[in-house]
């Protein structure tokens, strides 16, 4: 499961900010900024900032969360004019009175969660815990040492020690993102806990393989891990989704691969 943080504030109960709305409409958080009302033109001198129309803000805003609003609409609800908003307030009041609104959009769902969560778990254990501690509880930590990784991949055949030892040398060098990208493209899970079998192959010219709905990886056994590492690089990086299937890459030549890699 991938979630915003907005949610798993709100589920806690810790405050949210404008800046939580970034991962979930960047759209609309950079049309802000752009129009001087972010939160880092607390700065800007008055001259500076540009007085928000109707139309900078009358936009519907699709979430990641599933929800839409009009957030011009959040103006007029709070009694602020949205077509003419200087002449009942400032600017930033306005634009503060909006902020409001779109960051209350999905209350109600979220408000459902909670109350489902709190049936099984007591309502005082979640304001405990700090957001980011519920987010790993129930999606996992995003952050995959080699060690943990260790525990859930299996190879078939066993007892390949060099080309396991390559593997995890390997897997040593990648940065968490790329760890995290190699578990999506086994298996279509970006966290732990998961399950990856790595089928070896003498198919050193092709690109590693990868069937999602077995959480199975055929990868060729090659014989350097600078090799290995930019092979699975490639793979990893040119096969983004899961949906992708008809799309053949692995008979990419190694010749070829060295290509796309430059």
């Amino acid at each position: 499961l991938e979630f915003p943080p907005l949610l798993w504030k709100k589920l806690v109960g810790t405050e949210v900010s404008w800046e939580d709305i970034r991962p979930i409409d960047s759209k609309l958080y950079w049309s802000r900024r752009s129009a001087g009302l972010g939160p880092s033109s607390a700065s800007a001198t008055p001259s500076s900032r540009a007085s928000p129309s109707a139309s900078s803000y009358r936009r519907s805003s699709t979430g990641g969360l599933g929800s839409t609003t009009d957030s011009s609409s959040a103006g007029l609800r709070l009694g602020v004019s949205a077509a003419s908003p200087e002449s009942n307030a400032p600017s930033q009041t306005w634009a503060k009175l909006s902020e409001e609104q779109v960051l209350a959009q999905w209350d109600p769902q979220i408000a459902a969660i909670r109350r489902g969560l709190s049936a099984v778990v007591p309502e005082g254990f979640l304001v405990a815990l700090n957001w980011r501690d519920l987010e790993g509880i129930i999606c996992g930590d995003w952050k995959i040492e080699v060690t943990e990784l260790q525990k859930y991949v299996s190879f078939s055949p066993s007892g390949q020690t060099a080309a396991e030892k390559i593997f995890w040398e390997v897997v040593e060098r990648f940065s968490y993102e790329f760890r995290s990208m190699l578990c999506r493209f086994a298996t279509g899970r970006t966290r732990l806990p998961l399950k990856i079998n790595v089928q070896w192959s003498n198919s050193v010219t092709r690109l590693p393989e990868a069937a999602t709905c077995s959480m199975a990886m055929t990868l060729p056994r090659y014989e350097s891990v600078d090799i290995m590492e930019r092979m699975l690089r490639i793979a990893v990086t040119q096969c983004m989704d899961i949906d992708a299937d008809a799309r053949d890459r692995a008979d990419i030549s190694l010749h070829m691969a060295q290509e796309l890699e430059a």
